[in-house]
């Protein structure tokens, strides 16, 4: 959220969409500029659980899950899954987490080519423009956001990202 405006728009959206079992949120650094307890507030006040630089762990349908917010912790070993939220995926170690789900593109929401997960020209700038990375057993998914610093997205369409959780060895799906 940059602007009074972009808050509306997020409150009206927190309150349009159907909620998974759990449902997290961490800030993204406009959130900070913008007003972070004012970004928690509206989070919790919506019923989402605002874990930034927390750490959580949950069980859900026999599946323990450790999520940290925004920080780096280590592996829980009760944990059957660890998952990072993150803003900006530099600054994480994956070798304590099997998922990373990092914020958006820094910027880079002008894509004039491609090259496997890579989106060009700002991979040229910012080693994490791009969609997918795997390090060692680590999945990271970077997502395209949805806030606009300035309103211009070419060939990078704004985005939400939901994941479903399957424990393959159950067939049990854990959504959030």
């Amino acid at each position: 959220v940059d602007t009074n405006k972009g808050f509306k728009t997020f409150h009206h959206f927190l309150n349009s969409f159907e909620r998974a079992s759990k449902t997290f949120a961490i800030a993204g650094n406009h959130d900070y500029f913008f007003g972070i307890d004012r970004m928690r507030k509206l989070v919790e006040a919506n019923n989402l659980d605002w874990i930034e630089q927390k750490s959580v762990l949950f069980q859900s349908k026999g599946t323990s899950i450790q999520i940290d917010g925004n920080c780096s912790r280590s592996k829980n070993k009760e944990a059957d899954l660890h998952i990072n939220l993150v803003h900006n995926p530099s600054r994480i170690a994956s070798e304590n987490y099997d998922i990373i789900l990092a914020g958006h593109l820094h910027g880079s929401q002008i894509v004039l080519w491609k090259k496997g997960e890579s989106m060009y020209p700002g991979r040229l700038f910012y080693k994490w423009n791009r969609l997918r990375k795997r390090l060692g057993n680590c999945s990271i998914y970077i997502s395209k956001g949805l806030g606009d610093t300035l309103p211009v997205r070419i060939n990078c369409s704004k985005e939400i990202v939901i994941v479903d959780i399957i424990n393959e060895n159950e067939k049990v799906r854990t959504n959030f």
